[in-house]
């Protein structure tokens, strides 16, 4: 049986430590705050964003690109392992669809 790696995106807002102890690839959205863009979890904390939507600041979300899920996906694939990748609901984001669409 091959060894199983969870692929998450930073909606899952774990902790580094966590996301280390248990072997956790996390693929970063990208935020948009007053016209400057950040990447989630990499330029940007999650306190940060939560006091920028508390102070009323112009905020958005986009999924990742394709390419960052491919990039992963095929970096772990050379391991020989099973990914299981874990986002959202579609119904709440694009993110899942991209997801599965690197997949193949």
């Amino acid at each position: 049986m091959a060894k199983q790696i969870i692929v998450t995106d930073s909606t899952s807002d774990l902790s580094h430590e966590y996301l280390k102890q248990h072997n956790i690839h996390v693929i970063p959205l990208s935020l948009t705050i007053d016209g400057k863009s950040y990447t989630d979890q990499v330029d940007i904390s999650s306190s940060e964003y939560i006091d920028h939507i508390e102070n009323d600041a112009d905020v958005k979300t986009s999924q990742p690109p394709i390419g960052r899920f491919i990039e992963t996906y095929e970096q772990l694939a050379q391991d020989d392992v099973e990914i299981i990748s874990i986002h959202l609901s579609s119904g709440l984001s694009g993110t899942y669809n991209t997801a599965v669409q690197a997949s193949h």
